[in-house]
């Protein structure tokens, strides 16, 4: 994932985390300034011939905002990262909410990027245990966003 592609990734999730004005602010504005570049997938819908000049120019734009993008991005660990919790499936530490509230106790309906178990769903609407959960996805045998 290039610095760019990363930057508009991070602004699509301006809502979901703890993130300075200013940091949003700069991050909407490469959003918008490289709206017009073939940037992640859109990349595939490019014709070759027209490839090589908008490469040159994600190149530089990519240069001009490394550093500064680096910054943003250490502040927005350092925000965010107690704010995670883990699945107790297969450990993945990037869950937004909490498995189950701790509160009422219902599944947060998020789903596992990694095992691929969805908080109250999986659990309590299909029966299935987290332990059942862990052995099948151990033997391969769940789908996932995210095999890492």
């Amino acid at each position: 994932m290039g610095v760019i592609e990363g930057a508009v990734l991070l602004n699509s999730l301006a809502d979901y985390i703890t993130m300075e004005k200013d940091h949003r602010i700069f991050l909407t504005v490469i959003a918008s300034e490289t709206d017009h570049l073939p940037i992640g997938s859109l990349r595939e819908q490019w014709h070759a011939d027209y490839l090589p000049s908008k490469e040159a120019e994600i190149t530089h734009y990519e240069q001009l905002i490394s550093n500064d993008i680096r910054k943003v991005c250490v502040q927005l660990i350092a925000n965010n990262v107690e704010k995670f919790h883990r699945c107790p499936i297969c450990e993945f530490d990037r869950l937004v909410d909490p498995p189950r509230s701790e509160v009422t106790g219902a599944g947060s309906l998020e789903v596992c990027s990694r095992c691929g178990f969805q908080f109250g769903v999986t659990d309590d609407d299909q029966g299935i245990s987290y332990e059942q959960w862990r052995d099948r996805w151990k033997r391969g045998e769940t789908t996932s966003c995210n095999e890492s």
